[in-house]
């Protein structure tokens, strides 16, 4: 799929230390990429290298940091696109600063939020202390502790589990069609290289947290599609998640999983067909797509291969 890797953070002319700054957010460690390959650049360097990017923007603006990805397909990360949709639920006025690797960024990773040269880390962290600051509006605004809690709770089951799923169905069980689409464009002297990397990190994480540990059979008759049940459910005939008048955080963090699972099919036909499966999943889907991302490729539709996917019966309900 043209694009895609683009939208890992690989630009037209990338280096190697671009590849590298990719991989990060993909699973490596931090410490061992740039110990390993890059030990020579001081944190120092790239912190100011990192601060004087963040003053080329205008004052008083908010700056969102995050890997480049086309105009016209979503963000492979979906911490990133959250964070973005939560800027565009907000209605806030906000540039994009597209850069391929995490250096400058204390905690390694993206997205990252900057205003006045201030950094805001962590999409959700981060999002929060906007704010607080009184940068942004609360998408939560005026909502009860209860309400607060449940998106919360969502929130968790989807970044914490659902994300996981995925990751291991893309990383794990369709490695080779995830590489093939993926790092296409890596040079084929690094390209085993770098996918051994992030399938290392990624499989190390899973296993930590304990998704990889289940068998295939669990993974598939029973955490995925309690999973999508679960959400599947709590929307229902809601416009949003929570049954809120507005879009909260959690509605964030599910239009971003769906989206990855949806665009980015050729690694997860599972979690694709199983939101295929759930109607009010793949409506809302759209309806946001329509409402905040309008200009996302829509003719080489994901929809039709959602359609092919379920009638083959791939990550069907469970009982």
């Amino acid at each position: 799929m043209s694009g895609y890797l683009t939208s890992l953070g690989i630009p037209s002319s990338p280096t190697l230390l671009d590849y590298v700054g990719a991989a990060l957010f993909l699973g490596i460690p931090a410490v061992a990429i740039f110990e390993g390959v890059y030990g020579d650049i001081t944190k120092e360097r790239e912190q100011r290298d990192a601060e004087a990017r963040r003053k080329k923007f205008p004052a008083d603006t908010i700056i969102l940091h995050q890997f480049p990805r086309p105009d016209n397909l979503p963000s492979s990360s979906i911490f990133c696109l959250k964070a973005e949709t939560l800027l565009l639920f907000s209605n806030a006025v906000y540039e994009n600063d597209l850069t391929p690797s995490t250096r400058g960024f204390p905690k390694g990773k993206l997205p990252a939020f900057s205003y006045n040269g201030k950094l805001f880390q962590d999409s959700q962290i981060g999002y929060s202390a906007l704010v607080r600051g009184a940068f942004v509006k609360d998408v939560e605004e005026g909502l009860d502790e209860e309400v607060r809690a449940r998106s919360a709770a969502f929130r968790a089951l989807i970044e914490e589990q659902a994300w996981r799923v995925l990751l291991h169905e893309r990383w794990l069980e369709n490695r080779h069609k995830t590489v093939d689409s993926l790092l296409d464009k890596v040079p084929a002297l690094i390209r085993s290289l770098v996918a051994w990397a992030i399938q290392n990190g990624v499989s190390q994480e899973l296993h930590v947290t304990g998704i990889s540990r289940h068998t295939p059979a669990e993974r598939d008759a029973h955490l995925l599609p309690n999973l999508l049940d679960a959400l599947s459910a709590q929307l229902g005939h809601h416009m949003w998640l929570l049954g809120t008048e507005e879009p909260t955080s959690a509605d964030a963090s599910l239009f971003a999983f769906l989206a990855n699972a949806i665009y980015y099919k050729e690694g997860s036909p599972k979690v694709a067909a199983g939101i295929a499966e759930r109607e009010n999943l793949h409506n809302y889907f759209r309806r946001i797509r329509e409402i905040h991302w309008s200009q996302w490729d829509a003719t080489d539709p994901p929809e039709a291969h959602l359609a092919h996917l379920a009638r083959g019966g791939v990550g069907a309900k469970s009982a």
